[in-house]
């Protein structure tokens, strides 16, 4: 779904933010997936980190999108269940 919509908007290939790194993440285009790997390359894993802290959400679907034992599936695991108990 999130690929059909980006394609569709034909959203431009640049990351600007932890946020849109996330949605393009999820994406399952490859051109998505390298602007996203890109900025973190630049950036770093924290950015991603920290807002995944604060959208559980993303953190979720994340965590369902990866396979079993991969470093993305640890940082959703972990950044789920850290907004789950922040926020109870």
């Amino acid at each position: 779904m999130v690929t059909a919509v980006l394609l569709d908007l034909d959203e431009r290939l640049e990351v600007m933010s932890a946020e849109q790194g996330l949605t393009y993440l999820l994406s399952r285009d490859l051109g998505y997936t390298k602007a996203a790997a890109v900025w973190t390359t630049f950036h770093g894993m924290s950015a991603i980190v920290q807002a995944l802290h604060r959208l559980p959400g993303y953190a979720l679907v994340l965590l369902a999108a990866t396979p079993s034992d991969t470093a993305e599936r640890f940082m959703a695991r972990d950044a789920f269940w850290a907004a789950v108990m922040a926020r109870s």
